[in-house]
């Protein structure tokens, strides 16, 4: 779901911070986004914002064991 016109208010990264203090899984990212990464430290959960960095090839099965943790 995303929210019509919510693109012009920080673009993805700004939905995401939205987004905080619940869990974030990004992948296909060579870094995070500085204002999520802010909210989610700013909401004192920035263990919930995680970032995959691996192959790709890892990164369904990563998807999957963050999906049942």
């Amino acid at each position: 779901m995303f929210l019509p016109g919510g693109a012009k208010y920080l673009d993805l990264p700004g939905m995401m911070a939205l987004n905080a203090p619940h869990p974030l899984w990004l992948a296909g990212e060579s870094k995070e986004p500085e204002i999520a990464a802010a909210a989610y430290r700013a909401a004192s959960k920035a263990g919930e914002f995680a970032r995959f960095t691996g192959e790709a090839a890892q990164k369904e099965a990563a998807a999957i064991a963050w999906l049942l943790n």
